[in-house]
């Protein structure tokens, strides 16, 4: 069994994962494949975002003393900035899936300023091949990326 999970984050963004022995290639192709293969899938995005609607609004109709005190602190670290608030259901409504297919794939194009670390049971000479395969076919523009600093604590 093999799983690989793409994140975008304020300041970064990553691939996380985890295989079996015997899925490790599979793994890795999964990797590779988040690198090149990025599509819109307009149906998937409209139920995935109706689905966190949902689960916003139940969280709106009974506040959890623990979420209150949460975004609140969000919000002061945040310095009050519009991408350091809380998600809300309202918000949700106004997430474009196309604009966030176009960050999404802008993160994810150049594969030449990532860092991948693999902990587990396997022979090292025995994947170097696959790593040179999959992770040496990765597109990169040797461009390095910086952050803008919002002034978000």
């Amino acid at each position: 069994m093999a799983q690989v999970n793409a994140s975008v984050g304020g300041t970064s963004e990553a691939i996380s994962g985890s295989s079996s022995v015997t899925d490790f290639e599979t793994a890795l192709q999964m990797v590779y494949n988040r690198f090149t293969n990025n599509k819109l899938d307009p149906e998937a995005a409209k139920g995935a975002l109706a689905n966190q609607k949902d689960f916003m609004q139940n969280m709106e109709k009974t506040p959890t003393p623990e979420k209150v005190f949460n975004d609140s602190v969000q919000v002061v670290m945040g310095n009050g900035a519009y991408r350091a608030q809380p998600m809300t259901s309202e918000r949700m409504t106004k997430v474009d899936p196309v604009k966030a297919m176009k960050i999404f794939s802008e993160r994810f194009n150049n594969g030449s300023d990532f860092e991948f670390t693999f902990v587990g049971n396997f022979d090292i000479e025995k994947i170097k091949p696959l790593l040179a395969t999959y992770l040496g076919g990765i597109p990169g523009t040797q461009k390095k990326e910086t952050f803008s600093d919002l002034n978000i604590v």
